[in-house]
């Protein structure tokens, strides 16, 4: 799905703008559903540009949403999350 439709349909695209993007990519991939597959590889893509855009702005994913931080089951829960190792010292950073 993400090589043969939406990596193609993207070259030359924007990325900043998310928004029309998520719509375009519906669009695009409109002939196999709005489940499944196609809903798994537009989820990836605007994941992963909603993280680039939270680290150029450097907000957190939850930040960016609006949520509230509950600090204390952050930094207990969170801290030693292997695939971001930087959440830890983030977390501690801005907790204090």
């Amino acid at each position: 799905m993400l090589r043969n439709d939406l990596v193609p349909f993207l070259i030359k695209k924007r990325s900043d703008d998310i928004e029309s993007l998520f719509e375009a990519m519906q669009w695009h991939i409109h002939y196999v559903g709005k489940g499944g597959i196609a809903s798994f590889g537009i989820s990836a893509l605007d994941i992963a540009w909603r993280d680039v855009r939270g680290k150029q702005s450097g907000q957190a994913l939850w930040q960016m949403a609006g949520g509230a931080m509950k600090t204390t089951w952050l930094l207990h829960h969170m801290s030693s999350v292997s695939a971001y190792p930087s959440i830890g010292t983030g977390l501690r950073r801005i907790c204090s």
